[in-house]
C-alpha cells in the first residue's frame, strides 16, 4: 500500500462518499409549489365566474321573466349544469393531487 493510500484510508474512513462531495449551488426544481398555486388560482377564478354568471342571470332574468317565480324555476334549470360544470372542473384539479401526492 503506497503512503497515499494509507492517508486516504486514515483520512477517509468512516466518512460517506456524499459527505465528500461538493454541495450543489441550486436545488433542484420543484413543480409542488406551482401546481398547488395553480389550483388555488383556478378555484378562485372559477368561483369569481360562477358569482358572475349568476348574477348576471339574475339581473337579465328579472327583464326577460314576468315575475320573481318564474326566474326562481329558470334558475334551477341554467345555474344547475353550471354548477355542475364548476364542481367537476374543481373536483377534477383537485382529486389529481391526491393521486399525485
Amino acid at each position: 500500500m503506497t503512503p497515499r493510500e494509507e492517508l486516504e484510508e486514515i483520512l477517509f474512513e468512516g466518512t460517506l462518499q456524499e459527505e465528500l462531495l461538493p454541495k450543489p449551488l441550486f436545488k433542484p426544481y420543484d413543480p409542488q409549489p406551482a401546481r398547488e398555486w395553480t389550483r388555488v388560482a383556478l378555484a378562485v377564478d372559477l368561483g369569481i365566474v360562477l358569482v358572475g354568471l349568476i348574477v348576471a342571470f339574475f339581473y337579465q332574468g328579472l327583464r326577460w321573466v314576468g315575475g320573481l317565480d318564474d326566474l326562481i324555476k329558470l334558475s334551477g334549470i341554467v345555474l344547475s349544469p353550471m354548477i355542475g360544470i364548476f364542481g367537476t372542473v374543481l373536483g377534477f384539479y383537485s382529486g389529481s393531487q391526491s393521486v399525485r401526492g
